[in-house]
């Protein structure tokens, strides 16, 4: 009797730390924190991505299942098709989410465009907001905190960080420093 409450007693306080959709676990029951899963469909540039919504932990405003949308890594500026290292960014991510690749997103709920729809960007271009994770063998990858990684390496004198003072629930600096 001790043992079966104990084991439920575990179960219950691990499944905190899981998210399920539609009844299914993720591939890690101790992964990140993520609020949908999507497909990439095209990676635009170093931090850009288009995607296909497949599952959503609940609903959210202005985001639904199936839709095709346009996703902005949170945290993270690359060099423009028109600035220096552009190709070096854009093959960074290709080479982290390729088109097909399972992503697993948290939105940045702090973000809003200039018109109010939650979870986008400031530009005008009302792109997503979010961190991106991606599995790879038995470990989760912060695909936001790996580009800044390879690309401050790649291209020291880009800023990467040039959006990091925006309001965001998400830190890039601490990426840095895992």
């Amino acid at each position: 009797m001790v043992i079966a409450c104990l084991a439920t007693a575990i179960a219950i306080c691990t499944s905190g730390f899981e998210l399920y959709l539609g009844g299914q676990r993720p591939v890690a029951p101790l992964g990140p924190h993520y609020e949908a899963i999507a497909f990439v469909k095209e990676v635009i540039d170093g931090d850009t991505l288009d995607i296909q919504i497949k599952k959503l932990d609940r609903s959210r405003e202005g985001i639904a299942e199936g839709a095709e949308e346009r996703l902005r890594l949170a945290g993270v500026d690359a060099p423009e098709s028109y600035e220096t290292g552009y190709n070096v960014a854009k093959e960074i991510l290709h080479k982290l989410c390729p088109p097909g690749t399972t992503v697993y997103l948290d939105f940045d709920d702090l973000a809003k465009s200039r018109s109010g729809r939650p979870y986008r960007d400031l530009t005008g271009a009302e792109r997503l907001l979010a961190v991106v994770y991606i599995r790879s063998g038995n470990r989760w990858v912060n695909v936001n905190a790996e580009v800044l990684r390879r690309g401050t390496r790649a291209l020291p004198g880009h800023d990467w960080l040039k959006y990091a003072g925006l309001a965001s629930e998400f830190n890039p600096y601490k990426w840095l420093k895992e």
